[in-house]
C-alpha cells in the first residue's frame, strides 16, 4: 500500500514564499531601472562630448565592461560556493578546501 504525501500549504508559507519572491525580484527590477536611467544619461552627456572625449570614454566604458563582468563571475563562484556550504551543513558533512573560493575579487 502506497502512502501518498500531501503538501501543507498554510497562509504563512504563502507569505513566506511571496516574501522569498519579492526579495529576489525586486533588487533586480531596481538594477534594471538604474542601468537604464545611467545610459539615457549617458547618451545625452555622449552627444555632448568631442570626438576624442567619446574615444576615451568608449575605450573606459569597454575596460569597465570587462572589469564588471569578471566580478560578477568572481560574486558568482563566491554565492555558489555559499550555496553549497549550506547544503553540506544541512546534512552534516564537512567542509573542505574546495568549498571556498580560494582567490580574491579582481582588482579594478
Amino acid at each position: 500500500m502506497r502512502r501518498r504525501v500531501v503538501p501543507v500549504r498554510s497562509n504563512a508559507s504563502l507569505l513566506t514564499l511571496g516574501l522569498f519572491l519579492a526579495g529576489a525580484v525586486l533588487p533586480t527590477a531596481a538594477t534594471f531601472a538604474r542601468n537604464a536611467i545611467a545610459q539615457e544619461v549617458a547618451v545625452d552627456k555622449l552627444s555632448a562630448l568631442s570626438a576624442d572625449q567619446r574615444r576615451t570614454y568608449e575605450a573606459w566604458r569597454t575596460v569597465r565592461s570587462a572589469y564588471e563582468a569578471d566580478l560578477n563571475a568572481y560574486w558568482a563562484a563566491v554565492n555558489e560556493k555559499r550555496d553549497e556550504r549550506k547544503r553540506k551543513r544541512v546534512s552534516g558533512q564537512a567542509y573542505t578546501i574546495r568549498d571556498y573560493v580560494m582567490t580574491m575579487p579582481p582588482k579594478y
